[in-house]
This record gives structure tokens, sequence and C-alpha cells, in this order.
């Protein structure tokens, strides 16, 4: 059994997942922090020796999508578009650029896309 002993106040025990086996699964952890993890193995004398700390990056994740999304039709040849910044918590790498897939139909609803970075 994996017993989580927590520095990080918003792990729980169900975020570590796992057997008596050797492989445990820590969930909901902070993007782009970096946790010491230690662990030491444990019977029915108790707990034996602390590992050393080994040092844990979490990758960032992938930005949400932008929010508040429109587009409006100004001209024959014109749509005006419009979005707010997606709101994360993350403290990773910051928001470098926008994608914009733009897909024309042909009228008979086959597809041809293209994307552009903005």
């Amino acid at each position: 059994n994996v017993k989580l002993v927590q520095v990080d106040s918003t792990l729980s025990q169900s975020d570590a997942t796992g057997s008596a086996g050797t492989l445990t699964l820590l969930t909901h952890l902070r993007s782009n922090a970096t946790y010491h993890i230690r662990i030491s193995a444990a019977n029915i004398k108790g707990d034996g020796p602390i590992s050393p700390p080994y040092a844990v990056i979490v990758r960032p994740g992938a930005l949400p999508p932008p929010v508040n999304f429109k587009a409006v039709s100004k001209s024959a040849h014109e749509v005006s578009l419009h979005w707010d910044t997606p709101e994360t918590q993350q403290r990773g790498p910051p928001l470098v650029n926008y994608e914009l897939l733009v897909t024309p139909l042909d009228g008979e609803g086959n597809t041809d896309s293209t994307s552009r970075q903005i």
C-alpha cells in the first residue's frame, strides 16, 4: 500500500494511486512546478530510512482555448474576429501566438483547411 505524506496541501491520499508494488502515480500536481520526492519502505516494525530527495519538474500543459470567440461578417470579403485570452493558473511558458484555422466550404460541403499563426 502507498501512504502519501505530503508537504503540498493541494494533494490528497487519492492523488497517489498504486498497489503494494513499486509503481505509483501522483495526480493533481501543479504544472511547471518542481517537486522533491522521497520514499521509504515500511513494515510492522515501522518506517525505514527515507531516500534522498529526487527533484521532478512537472511539464507545463497546453493552454486552454481562447474564450468568448466571435466572428462577424463585415463585407462580402471580410470577417472580423474577436476573442479573449484563455484563463490559466499555470506558471508555464507565456502565450506566444494564436493559430487561426480557416476552413472554407466549396458549396458542396468539401473543405480545404488553411492554418496561420497570428
